[in-house]
């Protein structure tokens, strides 16, 4: 019984190692910038890589675009830019999470002025006008982005994909998260938490040092330069010691203690400058009258150009640039200068060391608090970049991470510890507020003069430097009634006005709580004292701040009884724990006492009829009523209504996730349409060369030939007409049709190239079985030969007498008789050959082999005659085995065991 249950417990083990590790999901990351996607993945026997999108490219365009029905991403929507400005979107995440008025949303219209811009008419957020009867919203168009990043990594993995980490701008307030999150949620992605860019690199650049963290702090000055935007960050490394599960465990910390950002700087003014100058350039020719600027098509394909110019400009001192059809079909080529890029930028770079003197300040360090400058991003690889940076820091710039990839693998790092499936080594990353959050409230307060005034509180929830993940807890003493509270942005001094119209760090939401006026009735009544109105807040790792819970609090008394032992003089042998639990009780509860004189005189009178009792019992045990304080907690009903930038209602969020999943499956469908059509035309055109090759013209007749070649015509002629633009189904069907006549002739013609490779094989085997025959009744007859001599020999001397003389000579040792050694021997052989034989006879019936042994002596006669081995023919087949005789056909010659004489052994051989 024992043994079942551990088989039992066994097998229900391996099944959960099984179906556990069955249904383990890829997790990956996604590295949101406004240029490119970068995705990385991790799974159970899968690494932590960097997924290839379809063109075997470790990043992809962030750009979709729209054509004729048709969705194209990455590459392929940049090459549909070109022609068509208009149906392309990229750069979007600068816009999303913000009103039309937006300082950043006007320069986006300006930069490119080929689209048609709304705003939403009840959030006045962004909406792109496609046709007059579609448009796009900011978020619906990210998060067909991320859709198409979850199939990047599917396609990578051939896993599915249900996690993920994004990480976005460190720069990034409440709306413009909440505005990914819903990207996210209309593309079907659950994500395990937002990730700052900046901490994902710090994370990436830490998780490969981990030995050369310790407790002493290491301060890393990360650099990031992208394409729309520059950040500087300071990071501080060390070793932290915490206990989970009752183990005290040291793992290493990042955390971010200060950071300078410019939301505009960065690679695409850089590019759009460039290509304003090659536009000016282009208008100085004067090739056409036309004026370029007013072309979006050759605008578009002069910026592509400065992107290309702009990189290769980093390498080289100077670069022809050369455009085919910029405008009215006229090609342009001029020779651009690194110097003259300079030129053109000059006031860019006067930006760049902006962002590490904000990011030492809000640290409170000194650049030589420093212990590394590391540079990231895509822009850093300018050399007038870095040699600014270079002059900053006075030393040589760190460049061992991969500038365009660092945040992505530190983001899918965070994916793995927050995710299921996989387990990776622990790596705090703590990151900070970079701005600050309050709570604003109304109290009405009595005046001097006895009137009431409405009087506005702020009270600090978050402030600039706050560490998150972190939950906090808020009371609210003096409200007994339904009240309301805001959720804003603190002070914000330290940022200049144009930041701060940038950032948007207004009002984030208002808060209205329910329920209090009835449960404080209800308290009072009971007598229960009031202890307030307890807010619950949760920073997340998302970096969004979320109201969890809110609840009134009341305490209230209660009696219990307890029993205690006393001793002869009536005093109580108490427990010293208990009595210093209950100071310690006291000292929790701010020492409060009950000053009602009823309570105090009841009180009073119960402990001299207590003392009565103890006096008269004496030594025995008694049961003592105590007054106990009793937290009571009434959870409350209360609505968030966000100001900033209101969430998508249900209706709208339905809608939204109704369109892009009616893409999807156009998408789908069209796809199977292709490949319908596809393998429709290539079987016609298979069909008809087959049918001029002379194997299928053996394998058919000249009406069947003809019958397929009429069927292809007219399907052919179909498919480039009316129907090239049919349903996957109806091309399965004619398919199907032409099939039915084909096939029959291909099963001919594979039969018969076939054929050879069978008869072949068959004749293979037959060789084998044949093989196995004779090497089967070869042993056959050694066994009876050995068991023959073990017989004849049993009596222990050999033919000649029991002096063991063979005649002829050759004298045995020992006189005749055998050692025990080799009786042992004999024996085991006997035994061996017994088995073998029994199996024989068990396979095949006796007579067979016998019949086989005859045909085997046989053969082995007309080999003798053949070789010239004349006493072949003198062997003897008997039932004790086959016997090929000597010279003189007996063993009584002087010739040996295969009939040759001794003398005439080497000659014959």
């Amino acid at each position: 019984m024992m043994c079942d249950i551990k088989v039992l417990v066994f097998v229900v083990l391996v099944l959960v190692v099984v179906v556990g590790t069955g249904q383990a999901d890829t997790i990956m990351s996604i590295d949101l910038g406004s240029e490119w996607l970068k995705v990385a993945v991790v799974a159970p026997g899968v690494a932590m890589e960097i997924a290839l999108n379809k063109e075997s490219k470790r990043k992809t365009p962030a750009a979709v675009s729209f054509r004729s029905d048709e969705r194209t991403f990455g590459e392929d929507a940049l090459v549909n830019a070109v022609r068509f400005p208009a149906t392309n979107y990229f750069y979007l995440l600068d816009l999303l999470g913000k009103t039309t008025h937006h300082p950043l949303v006007e320069l986006y219209k300006a930069r490119f002025p080929f689209y048609t811009i709304e705003p939403d008419e009840e959030r006045g957020t962004v909406i792109f006008r496609y046709d007059e009867k579609t448009t796009y919203s900011v978020e619906e168009l990210v998060g067909q982005m991320l859709g198409n990043a979850r199939d990047v990594a599917a396609a990578h993995t051939h896993q599915r994909i249900k996690d993920c980490v994004i990480s976005v701008p460190p720069f990034f307030n409440q709306a413009e998260r909440r505005a990914v999150l819903t990207a996210a949620q209309l593309s079907g992605l659950q994500v395990l938490s937002l990730m700052s860019s900046n901490a994902a690199v710090a994370l990436n650049y830490g998780m490969f040092r981990r030995k050369e963290i310790n407790s002493t702090v290491q301060h890393i000055l990360f650099y990031d330069l992208g394409a729309s935007s520059a950040t500087a960050t300071v990071a501080a490394y060390q070793t932290f010691s915490t206990k989970e599960q009752g183990y005290s465990e040291t793992n290493p910390q990042v955390t971010i203690q200060g950071m300078g950002y410019d939301r505009t700087l960065g690679g695409l003014e850089m590019q759009l400058r460039l290509r304003d100058f090659l536009a000016a350039k282009f208008t100085s020719v004067k090739k056409t009258s036309s004026s370029v600027y007013e072309s979006p098509r050759a605008m578009a394909k002069l910026f592509k150009e400065a992107g290309r110019l702009m990189k290769v400009l980093s390498a080289n001192t100077e670069h022809v640039s050369q455009v085919e059809g910029v405008l009215d079909e006229e090609d342009f080529t001029v020779l651009v200068k690194r110097d003259e890029f300079e030129s053109i930028c000059e006031d860019i770079f006067q930006r760049i060391k902006a962002p590490i003197h904000h990011a030492l300040i809000s640290a409170g360090i000194d650049i030589t608090n420093i212990d590394q400058f590391i540079i990231v991003g895509g822009a850093t690889r300018v050399p007038r970049v870095q040699s600014l940076l270079q002059e900053v820091w006075g030393h040589e710039l760190g460049k061992n991470i991969n500038a365009d990839e660092a945040g992505a693998m530190g983001a899918v790092y965070r994916a793995a510890d927050l995710g299921h499936g996989v387990k990776v080594k622990k790596f705090h990353v703590k990151e900070s507020v970079l701005f600050p959050i309050k709570v604003e409230l109304e109290r009405e307060v009595d005046t001097q003069t006895g009137t009431k005034v409405t009087k506005t509180v702020n009270r600090s929830l978050f402030p600039t430097g706050n560490k998150y993940p972190q939950k906090k807890v808020m009371t609210f003493s003096k409200h007994t009634s339904d009240f309301t509270f805001s959720v804003n942005y603190g002070s914000n001094e330290r940022l200049s006005k144009q930041e701060i119209r940038g950032a948007s760090v207004g009002n984030v939401s208002v808060v209205s709580v329910v329920g209090v006026t009835a449960v404080f009735k209800k308290h009072n009544e009971e007598g229960n004292e009031a202890k307030g109105i307890k807010a619950h807040f949760n920073m997340e790792y998302s970096g969004v701040l979320s109201l969890v819970d809110m609840e009134a609090v009341f305490e209230k008394t209660v009696v219990s009884d307890e029993a205690t032992t006393t001793t002869t003089g009536g005093q109580q042998e108490g427990s010293t724990l208990s009595t210093l639990g209950s100071t310690i009780g006291k000292l929790f509860s701010g020492g409060e006492q009950n000053n009602d004189d009823n309570n105090n005189n009841d009180k009073k009178e119960k402990q001299e009829d207590d003392k009565d009792k103890k006096d008269n019992n004496n030594n025995k045990g008694s049961v003592i009523m105590k007054e106990k304080r009793v937290a009571v907690k009434e959870t409350l009903n209360f609505t968030v209504t966000y100001i900033d930038i209101p969430d998508l209602t249900p209706n709208n969020l339905h809608i939204s996730k109704k369109k892009l999943e009616d893409i999807n499956t156009a998408e789908i469908n069209r796809s199977e349409r292709e490949s319908a059509r596809n393998t429709l035309e290539s079987y016609i055109m298979d069909a008809q060369d087959c049918l001029y090759q002379q194997e299928y013209e053996e394998e058919t007749t000249e009406q069947e030939r003809e019958s397929i070649r009429q069927l292809c015509t007219q399907l052919g002629e179909w498919l480039y007409e009316e129907g090239f633009d049919q349903a996957a189904s109806v091309y399965r069907v004619r398919l199907s049709e032409l099939a039915t006549l084909f096939e029959p002739v291909k099963d001919r013609v594979q039969q018969n190239r076939d054929r050879p490779e069978v008869l072949q094989a068959g004749t293979y085997l037959a060789l084998l079985l044949i093989t196995a025959l004779i090497l089967a009744g070869v042993e056959y007859l050694r066994a009876q030969n050995r068991m023959a001599r073990g017989g004849r020999e049993g009596g222990g001397a050999r033919e000649g007498g029991g002096a063991g003389a063979r005649e002829g000579g050759g004298a045995r040792e020992g006189g005749g008789t055998r050692d025990n050694k080799s009786r042992e021997r004999d024996r085991n052989n006997a035994q061996r050959d017994t088995t073998w034989l029994n199996t024989l006879h068990n396979l095949w019936p006796k007579h067979f082999l016998t019949q086989l042994g005859l045909l085997i002596s046989n053969i082995w006669y007309k080999v003798c005659d053949t070789l010239g081995m004349g006493g072949g023919r003198h062997g003897v087949f008997t039932g004790r085995g086959l016997v090929l005789g000597g010279g003189g056909g007996d063993r009584q010659g002087q010739g040996n065991r295969f009939g040759r004489p001794r003398s005439n052994q080497r000659k014959s051989r």
